[in-house]
């Protein structure tokens, strides 16, 4: 966990050495803004949230992204409480806070995994639908070849088939990456 102490504008007392690896040398710190390194989409939230916080003497858990010294943009779960001096006034907040970028990573591949699984069922229920409406073209193909025995007919009719054909083909397909294969 990493532990931070600020003052009631969110400028940063102290900084846990855990906070280095996001934001370097954390003794520079002292006194720098604490929502400097928030993704600008997220600062306006977090600053209200810390004002509310101050505000109603509870903390509340928070969800934002963070830019690292690097650069890199890291998830951070934070959950603030109010100091009090010994009238009761706020005069500082602590807020422990948790790298929780793996967390949402995995949650995500696994959003996408549910997904593609919800798209492989679908896509094999509609391949057996397609299945059941073609079914009857190709067999009506075999009745009007004898019944229509003329040239321009059995070139229709080999149109139909191939087309046929190739909607069969495409239904297979289906039905391989609904099954997984690739």
């Amino acid at each position: 966990d990493m532990i931070v102490v600020l003052d009631l504008d969110g400028r940063r007392i102290y900084n846990s050495p855990s906070y280095g690896e996001l934001v370097g040398d954390v003794g520079s710190l002292r006194g720098t803004d604490s929502f400097q390194e928030i993704h600008p989409e997220d600062r306006d939230r977090i600053k209200q949230l810390f004002q509310e916080t101050i505000r109603i003497g509870m903390g509340q858990r928070a969800e934002y992204r963070f830019i690292a010294k690097n650069g890199i943009v890291r998830f951070i779960e934070s959950q603030g409480s109010v100091i009090r001096d010994e009238s009761g006034k706020p005069v500082q907040v602590v807020v422990v806070s948790r790298d929780i970028t793996e967390k949402k990573r995995f949650e995500q591949r696994s959003l996408r995994a549910q997904r593609m699984e919800s798209i492989g069922t679908l896509a094999g229920g509609m391949a057996h639908d397609l299945n059941n409406v073609l079914a009857p073209i190709v067999l009506s193909l075999e009745i009007l070849r004898t019944k229509l025995p003329d040239e321009q007919s059995r070139k229709l009719l080999a149109s139909v088939q191939m087309s046929a054909e190739r909607g069969a083909n495409l239904i297979k397909q289906v039905l391989s990456f609904a099954r997984g294969i690739e």
